[in-house]
């Protein structure tokens, strides 16, 4: 509205009709005062009907210049556009008849109080083509906020109905991993008792029931997994421990298992360094991370795990000469239930869950985690956890170990 009188103001010192030249200014400075005050009102704790007085403001201005300048300066019922976009986008459609009356209002008025009306009807065609503009666009706003508004509000629906699934599925896991643990927890203990009963190896059976107690464990650390998802884990308990001895013992946990798929683990650098973590969660990441290489790497194959010192990190790095990660997969690898398309298709079993745990882990110890495909074949995992705690002072030292 400033914007538009200080034209006007323009035009009139350009056509020198000095009598225009004062009601243009009064009429900017009431401009300039309006605009403070509208400025000034708490407008977010009013009733939004409020806001109607600043377009009734600004409408009753433009009518009133309308009127001063009728008979030097036509056209300028065209500022009557700013009110009509601010009540066609904020009231809705009681708005948008508000703006049409007062548009043909103020470009009429000049004639009502004169009394003299447009002789033709050529006449009256130029009297009402700007309003006519000024309410069509108007009326485009109009159709425009209610289709922003559907959107808005199909939106919101969208939002509330994935909550609700969301919430579903997190309840589904939380009882039906419960109904699992507990039977399977009992069955666990009875094979601890049975192993601990009879001579296995004596009565032929001790490589099926390894077969059969590993899987029963398997079995309940994938139920723990999905009970951490839908409670959310606890907050790591760190204290100072040693991360190749963590590793070491990952290591000699895998190795059964990379025998029996033919692959073979071992050591690359390891630095003997401590850092400040939870052990528990860590050995987490160690047996899911190398499981998961053994598991993606073909008879045949390697897997290797070093820890190494960097600055103010421990960087624990697992390659393996696997089938690789699809570039379309990788932004995807961490996010819980998803599964890359080179597993679906070569049918290799899995929830989805092992990595988005990790990830999750170490988030909680405020570190990071990435995975590259290597040529010619292979996955390179790394993970770099900070030394300290932040805020803490302890200064950590290390030293080389033979591979």
């Amino acid at each position: 509205m400033l914007g538009g009188i200080v034209i006007v103001l323009l035009i009139s010192i350009g056509s020198n009709v000095a009598s225009d030249i004062p009601r243009v200014l009064a009429l900017g400075a009431a401009t300039a005062l309006a605009s403070v005050v509208a400025l000034l009102p708490p407008w977010h704790r009013l009733p939004r009907v409020w806001l109607i007085s600043v377009a009734v403001g600004d409408i009753l201005i433009v009518a009133v210049l309308e009127r001063a300048l009728f008979a030097s300066q036509s056209g300028l019922s065209i500022l009557a556009l700013i009110p009509t976009l601010l009540l066609a986008f904020s009231f809705g459609l009681p708005g948008v008849i508000v703006a049409v009356l007062s548009d043909y209002f103020v470009a009429l008025l000049p004639y009502a109080l004169s009394g003299a009306w447009p002789p033709s009807p050529d006449d009256w065609g130029h009297a009402v083509l700007i309003p006519a503009i000024v309410s069509g666009v108007g009326v485009a706003v109009y159709i425009t906020a209610r289709h922003i508004q559907k959107q808005r509000d199909a939106l919101s629906r969208a939002n509330d109905e994935l909550k609700e699934a969301v919430d579903s599925r997190d309840e589904f896991l939380r009882t039906i991993s419960h109904e699992l643990r507990t039977p399977l927890t009992s069955m666990i203990g009875y094979l601890e008792v049975i192993e601990d009963s009879i001579d296995l190896e004596k009565e032929g059976i001790d490589l099926p029931f390894g077969i059969i107690h590993r899987n029963s464990e398997r079995l309940l650390s994938l139920i723990n997994a999905l009970i951490s998802e839908a409670h959310g884990r606890p907050a790591p308990t760190r204290r100072s421990e040693s991360v190749v001895d963590l590793a070491t013992k990952a290591l000699d946990a895998v190795r059964p298992a990379a025998a029996i798929a033919g692959v073979t683990v071992s050591s690359g650098n390891l630095d003997r360094v401590s850092a400040e973590l939870d052990a528990a969660d860590i050995t987490e990441v160690f047996d899911e991370l190398l499981s998961n290489a053994v598991k993606f790497t073909h008879r045949g194959g390697a897997v290797s795990l070093s820890v190494t010192h960097d600055a103010d990190d421990v960087v624990i790095r697992i390659l393996d000469s696997g089938i690789g990660i699809a570039g379309e997969d990788r932004p995807h690898i961490f996010e819980r239930f998803f599964r890359g398309s080179a597993a679906r298709r070569a049918v290799i079993a899995g929830t989805g869950l092992g990595l988005a745990t990790v990830k999750t882990i170490v988030d909680s110890h405020a570190g990071r985690i990435g995975a590259t495909s290597v040529q010619p074949h292979g996955t390179a995992v790394e993970v770099r956890l900070p030394l300290v705690v932040p805020g803490s002072t302890r200064v950590v030292r290390s030293k080389r170990l033979t591979a």
